[in-house]
């Protein structure tokens, strides 16, 4: 198995690159939010909102996220993930009030919306996907990192109360994929997640077929809805979210291997209801190639990606449940290749280090329904997400 270390070093010094730019600024958006306030606890109350005011002025969860998963010719999931919030506490320490956020069990809830708020989060997502199959006679491994910023811009002055545009693309990096090396196959992965369909043109020899480990740049993601977030006096109190807009592939992965070689684009839909006491909602995406470019397959795609997000929320920033992402390649030659249906059940933790909240997450997905011929059993998922002060207000 080989293993591509320039690259290695190459996607290292790109992730503390970004580390550098987003902690800049991080660091501007804090000053310039002080500079405009003189007393914090105005500035909470009037540039995040307080607990009793609409979630419409606070940022997703960073859907599920996303999130996107990977495939071999074929196509999967998406990387996007959903950290989901926990109730607020009115009685929370002034101490955290200087990262605007009178708890981390605010900012946890608050940072649940899909449409976003007044700040941004910075997703880093981590997948490790343990993938089997008829092509292969033993498990493999797939382990990416995709980085999700969520860039919400309020509308309220040009469309009314409550509205909001939020734009999120995708980076996706692949540390090492275990892909079949046979011309009888259609190599490529897209960033919508881990192999789930292939089109094989010949008869799959006996023990499966050579592999080999690739690693580089996936294709990016980008997406961007226009909604509302509507408070609601049921079910305990929350947000009733929706919104519709238009998702976009494009080939830009480094390699053949990595990336589904065409553009693509299709509608984009959530609803969602961000509770005090849960959160439950759904992320909708289908994208259908228009065009070849790039590297990888050049394979038509009509793809249905669809992440469900369930959440029961907790005091001190804790929350408990899942972001599976369910798709359906309707370009597979077999419906056996066609669904990737996975069950998740994870722990999310916000905690306010100084004036900046941050999520972590770790999550475990099991898949029951896979494509036969090289799918994902598992999935160990880790999410870690910095939640800084927007730029637009």
């Amino acid at each position: 198995m080989k293993v591509n270390f320039r690259l290695n070093y190459l996607v290292l010094f790109s992730v503390l690159t970004m580390s550098i730019f987003f902690g800049c600024v991080a660091a501007i958006a804090a000053s310039n939010t002080i500079a405009g306030e003189t007393d914090l606890s105005v500035q909470s109350e009037t540039y995040w909102g307080t607990e009793n005011e609409s979630l419409w002025s606070e940022n997703p969860s960073v859907m599920s996220s996303d999130s996107e998963n990977y495939r071999p010719g074929l196509k999967g999931q998406h990387f996007l993930a959903q950290n989901q919030g926990a109730e607020v506490k009115s009685s929370a320490p002034s101490s955290n009030k200087s990262s605007g956020f009178s708890s981390a069990s605010e900012a946890a809830r608050k940072s649940s919306n899909p449409l976003g708020g007044d700040f941004f989060i910075l997703l880093n997502q981590f997948d490790n996907y343990a993938m089997e199959g008829d092509i292969t006679d033993k498990q493999r491994w797939i382990n990416t990192w995709s980085f999700q910023p969520v860039v919400p811009i309020p509308m309220e002055k040009t469309l009314g109360d409550h509205w909001i545009w939020v734009n999120r693309p995708t980076f996706p990096f692949v540390f090492n994929a275990d892909l079949p090396d046979a011309d009888d196959l259609s190599p490529g992965l897209s960033p919508d997640g881990p192999p789930s369909g292939t089109r094989p043109s010949g008869d799959i020899p006996a023990g499966g077929v050579p592999f080999d480990s690739f690693s580089g740049f996936g294709d990016i993601v980008y997406f961007t809805l226009l909604g509302q977030s509507l408070p609601q006096q049921r079910w305990g109190g929350g947000d009733f979210v929706w919104a519709g807009g238009l998702t976009t592939k494009f080939p830009t992965a480094s390699k053949d291997e990595l990336g589904g070689g065409v553009y693509s684009a299709g509608p984009s839909v959530v609803l969602s209801f961000i509770g005090k006491k849960f959160i439950l909602g759904t992320l909708y995406q289908h994208w259908l190639s228009y065009a070849e470019g790039g590297n990888g397959s050049g394979d038509n795609e009509n793809f249905s990606w669809l992440n469900l997000f369930y959440f029961l929320n907790f005091e001190g920033g804790w929350q408990v449940g899942g972001t599976p992402i369910i798709t359906a390649d309707w370009e597979a030659d077999k419906a056996s290749d066609r669904w990737t249906v996975p069950i998740g059940l994870g722990v999310y933790k916000t905690q306010i280090f100084g004036k900046m909240p941050i999520k972590f997450g770790l999550e475990t997905q099991w898949m029951p329904i896979t494509p036969d011929t090289y799918g994902s059993n598992w999935d160990i998922r880790i999410t870690f997400a910095p939640i800084i002060p927007s730029l637009f207000k």
